[in-house]
């Protein structure tokens, strides 16, 4: 390495050799000697070890940002980028990888505490960043650091540097009985039926968003739907139609769907969806409702219709049994007394819950609510015309099974080959 400083501009000037041995020649920006001969030192090292160059030159904000542009899924894509925002503004962007300690995560983890998802005021209380959402940015980092590993970018140990920060996590329990189906798909707007498709086609087979963008006319068949699932490999799967209000649902998909090109529904952009499900469910005086509520709502109908959790994880794309049953298929206390009491041969009485008539008290509310309020018209909504609403394909179905106090048919389990029926 030789340094010599230009009279005309007094900044310090560094030769210095490649690994190839080529000599490269460039301004060190300095004036001051012993600055200019440190940042030299750096070069030379950097040209010499091609690889440990790249090793310095990866940041927190380079290492997340590829990571966030290698998901193709771009509901994923952007959650990893809303994840990836909070690590880079709080660690620092230009901050190296190779200069991350565990006490910089500790630091992480205690200033995202300190932060409010709803800033409190004098009219209303704050509320904080969860420990589960600080668990999803971490795992964000540490994955975004085992890809920087696998290419090379990164030496260090992402499993030892992330700490292992697991808050017990409690799934969301909310599902929708057939009353409160009927109820959803009736408060859409006759201007978008493919909307309410959309729901009724969740429910009837527990399909995924991302599914039901990739759903196609053939798909639903004679006695059998594909869902087009792409998280896994067994999520692009089959789902068996046995039951009734899983037919009178899909024959109103077919009815009102009004997708082009093969394709089954109409683009509809996710962000979108998300807020016209919970108006549709407010509008119904349900609880918030996303759409992963209504595949829950096809695990639980399911359930309670008697179908095993081994037969039933292989419809919603589980490889196992094991995520069904904590997450989309657990049974309250009611619905499991019922079941063991079915099993074990003892009679429940008047007690026994069905899905289509669950004693769901937002069910009588909504319907006591709808029954007193007036409309804009200055008649009761009891008695509203539904010119534009849609009429659901359960409201024959439900009404019919709640005023002889039926049980639906049973799952595939209880439902004879030869009485499956094509849905038309």
């Amino acid at each position: 390495m030789r340094l010599w400083r230009r009279d005309d501009s007094g900044y310090w000037y560094a030769s210095i050799r490649d690994a190839s041995g080529r000599r490269v020649k460039r301004s060190t920006g300095y004036t001051d000697r012993k600055a200019a001969e440190a940042i030299a030192r750096e070069w030379e090292r950097e040209l010499a070890d091609p690889d440990a160059a790249a090793l310095r030159a990866e940041t927190v904000a380079t290492c997340l940002e590829r990571f966030v542009l290698a998901t193709r899924n771009e509901r994923t894509r952007s959650f990893y980028a809303q994840k990836a925002g909070h690590l880079v503004a709080i660690l620092g962007a230009d901050t190296r990888l190779s200069d991350l300690r565990p006490a910089h995560l500790d630091g992480y983890i205690a200033t995202r505490r300190g932060h409010y998802v709803v800033e409190p005021s004098e009219t209303r209380e704050g509320k904080p960043v969860s420990e589960h959402t600080i668990h999803k940015e971490l795992a964000t980092l540490r994955a975004a650091l085992t890809q920087s590993a696998r290419l090379g970018l990164y030496k260090g140990d992402a499993r030892a540097l992330v700490p292992r920060h697991s808050p017990e996590y409690r799934p969301r329990e909310h599902w929708l009985t057939l009353p409160q189906v009927r109820a959803l798909i009736e408060s859409f707007h006759t201007s978008v039926a493919d909307h309410a498709a959309r729901v009724a086609f969740a429910v009837a087979v527990g399909a995924e968003w991302s599914a039901l963008d990739r759903a196609r006319r053939e798909d639903i068949g004679e006695d059998f739907v594909r869902v087009r699932g792409t998280k896994s490999e067994t999520r692009d799967r089959v789902v068996p139609v046995v039951l009734e209000w899983q037919r009178a649902l899909l024959t109103f998909v077919r009815e009102h769907a009004t997708g082009e090109g093969g394709l089954l529904f109409a683009p509809w952009h996710w962000r979108s969806a998300l807020l016209s499900l919970e108006r549709a469910a407010a509008r119904c005086g349900l609880p918030h409702t996303t759409w992963h509520d209504l595949r829950r709502t096809y695990a639980q109908l399911m359930r309670r219709a008697g179908a095993e959790l081994e037969d039933l994880a292989p419809t919603l794309g589980h490889a196992n049994a094991r995520v069904t049953a904590a997450v989309y298929a657990r049974l309250d206390v009611e619905a499991l007394r019922v079941r063991l009491a079915a099993s074990t041969g003892t009679p429940v009485g008047q007690t026994q819950r069905t899905e289509a008539h669950s004693s769901d008290p937002s069910d009588e509310s909504r319907e006591t609510k709808e029954r007193k309020s007036p409309d804009k018209s200055g008649g009761s909504s009891g008695t509203r015309t539904r010119s534009q609403r849609i009429k659901s394909p359960l409201h024959e179905l439900t009404l019919r099974q709640e005023s002889r106090g039926e049980r639906p048919q049973p799952s595939s389990a209880g439902t004879p080959v030869g009485q499956l029926r094509r849905v038309k």
